[in-house]
């Protein structure tokens, strides 16, 4: 066989372990566990592609591939129809000001409001206050 194919056969089977050894990865498993899975998956494929026991080993194989991804309590819980507690926790909020008023005051409203602040309330509606007389 070509070592070409060899290679692309190894890099196609370490794609296809990678799946499950990332869910056990992801479900904090020891590297003990994970490595352990491994072998047994890599001699359970190999025993199923050169032994005469193919028959039997690859059903097992296949088995052995799924168990990682499932998952047996969520699973049980779900059969059984039982479902999670569920646990909720009161977050204390400030109170709700009220809203203010942000809008600026009308001339006529200002108290103490005179001619003498330069606010134009001396001149008539329609003449102008800055040109001279």
């Amino acid at each position: 066989m070509p070592a070409a194919i060899v290679v692309v056969l190894l890099a196609l089977a370490v794609i296809v372990i990678a799946f499950p050894v990332r869910r056990l990865v992801r479900d904090d498993r020891s590297l003990t566990t994970i490595v352990l899975y491994v072998v047994v998956l890599v001699a359970l494929a190999v025993g199923a592609s050169e032994l005469a026991l193919a028959r039997y080993l690859l059903p097992i194989l296949g088995v052995v591939y799924i168990l990682p991804f499932i998952t047996w309590r969520a699973g049980l819980d779900r059969l059984l129809g039982r479902r999670p507690p569920i646990r909720v926790s009161r977050v204390e909020r400030p109170g709700i000001e009220g809203p203010r008023n942000v809008t600026p005051p009308d001339a006529d409203d200002r108290v103490g409001a005179g001619p003498s602040e330069g606010d134009g309330t001396d001149t008539q509606p329609g003449t102008r206050s800055d040109t001279a007389e």
